[in-house]
């Protein structure tokens, strides 16, 4: 007699359970635990030998199938730990986790090809751009006079421009960008408060000395106060913008905590390239929050009473602070040297990394510097991100990395319309964030050397990937927005 087809399913399926537990090939189950053994066992040798590289293992083990499973919420995590990453317990935490994004990132390319096309498709000139820029920065090296040091700073451009790559294509949902957006928030605020708590404050001379050695002056986990305020602006813009995309009471009211601290540890790093940077981020953000000004005046009303309240019990930070007659602690001198430089090799530059290498020929020129030691015995870098891609990468490369920087934020201020016009008021206040803090920081680059910096290449990033966020959104039936306010 003949049984039943569900039972004979039923058998059959009983029978390869049995055999999976018989057969170990059949199950990942004892490889994994295997794996898991394994890794416990060397994180352990590792911990007795030297604690921080067995902690940097169990990391790793965490932190690997993370990006593996969700790459947004590992890019997340790496864009956090941006803020932090000179601290000595996080040693080269961030380069290993780079790493792994870039690969989880390839492998995902294949899923995702269609996404890919469409984004790079859309924003080809930006694509072009970023390859010229590397091309012409890796060229650079063969005219250099030290291509040595070139070559230990051209790593860094390939770096900044995968991660722009990888946030335009990687973030295709407005939850991964409100992620990675409040990752940046989170990151900052983290990098405050160990800097308020955990001897942030450090005595020294000038502001040109490293960042443990910064007199009386916030450097949080970044390395330099004024790297710190930098990126403690966009922060800033981004948890502003993220109030009115989340209901919870709770997360509204984290939100504005960190924003104060943000706005503290802005006052405590003394930066006078903060406070010119602030400035001009209130101008842009009253040019671009059109509709949203008394909200945007109430927010930035609330972060400068916090900062003046910081200012009001330490006013010699103030004075130190709107006090522009010492001539930028040695930048002016710098700044002098750059363009002397710049003028005798104004189309290509002298080679990227390469006017620290070739400053001190420039000091016996007519003209009076005080600070010849800045120059000549301890060569410091031009502290301008535009003068030192003139000097270095000369009218070319500076003129590249100008229209790409542009093309982004065009594509931030087309999303912020996009988002507009279906209603989509959160994502259109974080566009609108990401474009006013890509205006501070590169006001900021006027007194610091950070073209490269990956949390600016983060924020270029973002243009693209609203842009194509909110054309699929405008395009998308009605009814499968999701939960995008």
């Amino acid at each position: 007699m003949a049984l039943p087809r569900h039972l004979l399913a039923g058998v059959a399926s009983s029978r390869a359970s049995l055999q999976s537990r018989l057969d170990p090939r059949l199950s990942p189950a004892p490889l994994i635990a295997v794996s898991a053994v394994m890794a416990a066992g060397m994180a352990g040798v590792l911990m007795a030998a030297r604690v921080p590289l067995g902690v940097a293992v169990v990391v790793a083990a965490v932190y690997a199938p993370l990006v593996a499973v969700n790459l947004p919420a590992g890019l997340a995590v790496w864009v956090g730990v941006l803020f932090i990453r000179n601290l000595s317990f996080v040693s080269i935490g961030p380069n290993a986790a780079g790493i792994m994004i870039v690969f989880a990132w390839l492998a995902q390319l294949r899923g995702n090809r269609e996404t890919v096309r469409v984004v790079l498709g859309r924003h080809r000139l930006l694509l072009l751009l970023v390859v010229a820029l590397l091309t012409w920065l890796s060229l650079s090296l063969a005219w250099a006079q030290d291509p040595v040091m070139a070559a230990r700073n051209v790593w860094q451009w390939y770096v900044a421009v995968l991660l722009l790559l990888i946030v335009a294509t990687a973030l295709i949902t407005p939850e991964q960008v409100r992620l990675v957006v409040s990752a940046f928030v989170i990151g900052a605020v983290a990098s405050v408060v160990i800097g308020l708590f955990a001897g942030g404050l450090v005595d020294s001379s000038t502001a040109l000395e490293r960042a443990t050695a910064v007199e009386g002056r916030l450097q949080g986990g970044g390395g330099d106060p004024n790297y710190l305020a930098g990126g403690l602006i966009p922060a800033i813009a981004f948890a502003g913008a993220l109030l009115g995309s989340f209901r919870s009471p709770l997360a509204r009211w984290t939100l504005m905590a960190g924003a104060g601290t943000l706005a503290i540890g802005l006052a405590a790093t003394q930066s006078r390239a903060g406070l010119i940077a602030s400035v001009v981020a209130l101008l842009a953000g009253l040019a671009v929050y059109r509709r949203q000004r008394m909200y945007l005046v109430a927010v930035v009303a609330a972060v400068v009473s916090l900062g003046g309240m910081w200012f009001a019990t330490n006013p010699d930070a103030w004075q130190r602070t709107t006090s522009f007659d010492d001539g930028g602690a040695g930048r002016s001198e710098l700044w002098q040297i750059a363009w002397r430089m710049s003028a005798d090799h104004p189309i290509v530059g002298v080679g990227l990394n390469n006017f620290r290498t070739r400053s001190s020929e420039y000091v016996r020129e007519p003209g009076s510097l005080s600070e010849v030691a800045l120059i000549a015995e301890r060569p410091r870098i031009v502290h301008n991100l535009y003068l030192e891609l003139l000097v270095e990468t000369g009218v070319i490369g500076l003129l590249i990395y100008l229209t790409a920087v542009l093309a982004s934020m065009a594509a931030a201020a087309q999303a912020a319309r996009g988002f507009d016009r279906i209603g989509s008021t959160g994502m259109a206040s974080i566009a609108r964030a990401t474009l006013v803090g890509t205006i501070a920081m590169l006001t900021a680059g006027f007194f610091i050397s950070y073209a490269a910096d990956a949390r600016l290449w983060f924020l270029l990033g973002l243009g693209p990937a609203l842009l194509a966020l909110a054309r699929r959104q405008a395009h998308a039936p009605r009814g499968s927005l999701g939960s995008a306010p």
